[in-house]
């Protein structure tokens, strides 16, 4: 099946950080996130957690900087 190749290389990439380090579903809420891209973004663990779409992810950030 080559979709399931396919994902398991993006997973496999953004876990080795060879990537961006997002992966989106279709409703835009988080299903993969890059250790590196969340320390970058200030993100917890507790926030991923709750899979939050791209637009919480900005809005998270808005006031930090």
């Amino acid at each position: 099946m080559p979709g399931v190749r396919i994902l398991a290389m993006l997973i496999g990439s953004a876990l080795a950080g060879g990537c961006s380090g997002l992966l989106l579903g279709p409703d835009l809420r988080v299903r993969l996130v890059n250790p590196v891209l969340m320390r970058m973004w200030g993100f917890d663990d507790e926030f991923i957690g709750k899979r939050p779409t791209m637009r919480e992810m900005l809005e998270f950030n808005r006031y930090t900087g």
